[in-house]
């Protein structure tokens, strides 16, 4: 074989190569969720994961992982908006029901950042209503997310919300 013959094939191999990582690369992308990876399975080894990987405005103070559910309680700040609850509330359920395979049920609590800390409200979250979110609801306003996170799950609200949001 000749010189050109030789360099043509060694071209070719790497062409080849650097098209077949490039494909890959993309199949891998269009496969996955965005720029956050998905949890399969949540246990004790990756709870941190997920819980890390969730973009909240509000501060998460306690997590418990008890087989298939989820226990968290969230701090929402004196001065927030409170339509930031239910935007987290939306997300959390996108991370941990809608990318896990394990997780049946969320219990979250939402505590007032008050020296107190008193409680806000508290959802409970199951895999057969969360799934059915609509994936639009990310984008929906604070009110929207309200209005169908009440039809779809148990809120109990208590007279210290409504104390601190009397418009709701």
């Amino acid at each position: 074989m000749n010189k050109k013959a030789k360099l043509y094939s060694i071209l070719m191999i790497i062409i080849a190569t650097h098209l077949f990582v490039f494909s890959l690369a993309w199949m891998l992308q269009a496969s996955s969720d965005g720029d956050r990876q998905v949890i399969r399975a949540v246990d004790e080894s990756n709870v941190v994961d997920l819980i890390a990987s969730m973009p909240l405005q509000t501060r998460i103070t306690s997590v418990e992982l008890h087989h298939s559910s989820l226990s968290l309680d969230l701090l929402l700040p004196r001065t927030a908006d409170p339509s930031i609850v239910f935007r987290d509330l939306a997300r959390i359920n996108q991370s941990a029901i809608q990318h896990s395979s394990n997780l049946n049920e969320l219990f979250i609590r939402v505590l007032d950042s008050a020296k107190e800390r008193g409680l806000l409200l508290a959802i409970d979250m199951d895999r057969e209503g969360g799934k059915s979110l609509p994936s639009q609801l990310q984008n929906a306003n604070g009110n929207t997310i309200r209005q169908i996170m009440d039809k779809k799950f148990q809120i109990k609200y208590t007279d210290k919300w409504f104390q601190r949001n009397p418009e709701q």
